[in-house]
């Protein structure tokens, strides 16, 4: 059974601004170095239609993309995930406490994190899961407005990307999505054990971080690169959003990046 920190939920991205690792910093414009937070990054936002009691999700992977998903309690300790489009995953054995990932039947990569919080016998029943696009988090930063778009804008965030597994995972790739413009992305080799040497959380996000090397790539082949992460180890990613100066108004502009890594 899939259990938490293992597959595709080995690694996790983080926000960053903390002022001790594993802080509480929630805010993506505060995610600017230092600490990682507690708190992941968000890129699918989800609402539950006729919740299933006893049933969390903690967390939606973002390889699910948009639409409806099915959470469904199948026996009374049992749970199964059909992402949208997908089909119905492995049922997963959850006792009260424990923390599960389910995963998707055809593409394992979708999945849901998920926590059962009652003893209480689960009931025979169908979660819709309505998953949405988030704007504005840490990769999509925040609105521009249009004295800003007149003149330009450089804009900078930064997320700890974490192995949080018991296995050294390996070939590590991040790129961005080639619908994507003005977006780059640079690695920043942590200091201590969550934290970084660029701290801009008093700075603002306007100031570049220092010794960051931009990368520009748009495949798997040309983005960044990280030959291995060992279990518990974490690793600085800083994004830098360039709006040009005079850029057309938008209500909405994709800003996206695709990540991929080995297991032993």
């Amino acid at each position: 059974m899939p259990d938490e920190k293992t597959h595709a939920d080995a690694l996790r991205f983080h926000l960053t601004g903390a002022v001790t690792a594993g802080g509480s910093q929630p805010d993506a414009n505060h995610s600017l170095g230092h600490w990682y937070s507690s708190s992941e990054v968000l890129a699918l936002g989800h609402v539950l239609v006729n919740s299933l009691s006893g049933i969390r999700i903690d967390h939606v992977s973002w390889a699910n993309g948009t639409g409806n998903g099915l959470l469904e309690s199948t026996t009374a300790d049992t749970v199964a995930w059909t992402a949208p489009s997908g089909t119905q995953g492995a049922e997963v054995t959850i006792a009260n406490g424990e923390t599960k990932i389910l995963e998707d039947g055809a593409d394992s990569n979708k999945y849901v994190r998920v926590r059962r919080t009652s003893a209480t016998d689960l009931s025979l029943s169908v979660c819709t899961v309505v998953l949405t696009e988030v704007y504005n988090n840490v990769i999509g930063m925040d609105n521009v407005e249009s004295t800003e778009a007149a003149s330009g804008l450089v804009s900078y965030r930064c997320v700890m990307v974490r192995n949080v597994s018991v296995l050294t995972l390996t070939n590590i790739k991040i790129w961005i999505d080639e619908d994507t413009a003005g977006l780059a992305l640079g690695w920043e080799v942590p200091i201590g054990d969550g934290s970084l040497g660029n701290d801009q959380t008093g700075i603002g996000d306007g100031d570049e971080p220092a010794g960051v090397d931009w990368n520009t790539g748009t495949t798997a082949g040309t983005g960044l690169q990280l030959a291995s992460l060992t279990a518990g180890s974490n690793y600085g990613l800083w994004i830098r959003r360039t709006i040009s100066p005079g850029a057309s108004a938008s209500t909405g502009i994709l800003t996206s990046v695709h990540w991929s890594f080995d297991t032993p």
